[in-house]
């Protein structure tokens, strides 16, 4: 019973933390699991930001048609749209930093770690950064990483 009031009190100080983020027009890097409430698994976006565009919001990959500040790509976006309705966004609408560090944040922090549960795999930071880097099949079929994904994890650890 204790750890329960424990982990409430956590999870309420870490949402009024989030709050006083976004009403202060900070971006909270840092986001909660918000698929399972756990604050153990999380991202941090500036880190992504560094790795995939050296923080460029111009950034654009024309191999895969990754666009801004997190690179992001055109299934990642479609997969958005389809699960927000009320906002669709186009490819162009990528550069805007804000636009994509919100698609960003809702596929490392949320998405991913829906696809996961869903395929019953652990939900740790490395995995979410397979499943981002490589694709969430790299993290089911438990196949062989590619060269790039396992110095994108390292830069990851390397905290740049």
């Amino acid at each position: 019973m204790r750890k329960l009031i424990i982990l409430g009190c956590i999870g309420a100080v870490m949402g009024l933390f989030c709050i006083f983020r976004a009403v202060s027009g900070e971006t909270p890097h840092i986001a909660q699991n918000q698929s399972s409430g756990d604050f153990g698994v999380y991202i941090d976006l500036a880190k992504i930001s560094r790795i995939e565009s050296s923080n460029n919001p111009k950034a654009y990959n024309k191999r895969s048609k990754a666009t801004g500040l997190y690179q992001i790509t055109p299934i990642c976006l479609k997969e958005y749209n389809n699960f927000h309705k009320e906002k669709q966004y186009s490819m162009k609408d990528l550069y805007d930093k804000d636009i994509n560090e919100a698609i960003a944040g809702w596929y490392l922090n949320v998405r991913i770690s829906q696809m996961l549960r869903y395929y019953d795999k652990p939900d740790t930071i490395e995995n979410r950064l397979i499943a981002y880097n490589a694709g969430i099949s790299y993290v089911v079929k438990e196949k062989g990483l590619p060269e790039e994904t396992k110095r994108y994890i390292e830069k990851y650890k390397e905290a740049l």
